[in-house]
């Protein structure tokens, strides 16, 4: 069943029965097996690395040793790696690019965005959106779709999505078409009570669904995902929601907990697919954010639907 929470009425433009049947094929050939293995990669990555203690935020971040297996890991990929170094107020962000040129309208660009800063072993903040992004890049570099689709892997998003900033900052100038940006996609339970809802927004009390927000500006990516994941074999559960891109109230203010929220400010169609994190896990920030907590099939479902999306927004 998939479930959709629009803030409007019209019913956008979608795919067509060939288009759709092509993202959802492209989907399918993820690797469950290789998902499971970038999780790990990186928490054992994190293990070796002494992070930064952030007394102000009374956490320490773990960035650099992830951020040289990212590269290392995409570049025997057979990416090429650019990496985006930005040193402002003291603060060195390392943002990592890869693009997959498109094959006949390069200069468009869809963003698939990850950060790759953790609080801890991180292996669904954010392994688990790698893990995704480094799937669908591995599908679309085989098959690549007509515009460019860039992986953007943020640096400081734990800090103020700092890197998001300075990237799209930085990035003006680009045509970019669409965004979708993955922050903790691998945690699930089909247990009653499972699922915890912010303040100012009603979900259902089982965990078993992924969530899809945008603002107004995404609508037709939404109605998109919504029909990938109908069409999927087993489908994926979504739970989707439009609204607005202020702060106006406490419910808009948690839709914008990720990097996508920095997209919508500059005026981009972004989506925000997530577990809902700590709504959802209950080893969000700790020690405890490990590869044994996460589900292995929803894991691959989410990335299923990312790499589907990615090419069918890429196509469109």
């Amino acid at each position: 069943m998939v479930m959709l929470l629009l803030a409007c009425v019209s019913t956008p433009e979608g795919l067509d029965a060939a288009a759709l049947d092509a993202a959802v094929t492209l989907g399918a050939q993820v690797d469950d097996a290789a998902l499971m293995a970038t999780v790990e990669g990186l928490v054992e990555a994190r293990a070796q690395d002494e992070g930064e203690y952030l007394e102000f935020k009374e956490f320490t971040l773990y960035h650099a040793e992830a951020r040289r297996w990212c590269t290392d890991t995409l570049t025997a990929m057979g990416f090429e790696v650019v990496t985006e170094t930005t040193t402002e107020d003291g603060v060195e962000v390392n943002n990592l690019l890869v693009d997959i040129p498109g094959a006949s309208r390069p200069e468009e660009l869809v963003l698939l965005t990850a950060h790759y800063d953790a609080v801890g072993p991180g292996a669904d903040d954010n392994g688990s959106a790698l893990a995704a992004l480094f799937e669908a890049a591995r599908l679309l570099q085989q098959d690549p779709p007509a515009r460019t689709v860039r992986l953007v892997l943020t640096d400081w998003e734990e800090v103020y999505t700092l890197g998001a900033r300075r990237y799209y900052r930085d990035h003006q100038s680009d045509d970019v078409v669409a965004v979708v940006n993955l922050d903790a996609v691998g945690v699930a339970s089909s247990a009653p009570g499972s699922q915890r809802a912010p303040t100012g927004l009603v979900l259902p009390d089982t965990a078993d669904f992924l969530g899809v927000i945008g603002d107004a500006d995404a609508e037709q990516d939404a109605f998109i995902a919504n029909q990938i994941a109908e069409a999927m074999t087993p489908p994926l559960p979504l739970l989707t929601l439009l609204g607005p891109g202020d702060l106006d109230n406490a419910a808009s203010l948690h839709l914008h907990r990720s990097d996508h929220s920095v997209a919508w400010a500059y005026g981009l169609p972004a989506l925000f697919l997530t577990d809902t994190a700590d709504f959802r896990s209950d080893t969000y920030h700790t020690p405890d954010d490990l590869p044994e907590t996460l589900n292995p099939d929803f894991l691959a479902q989410s990335a299923r639907l990312t790499a589907a999306l990615a090419y069918a927004r890429a196509e469109l």
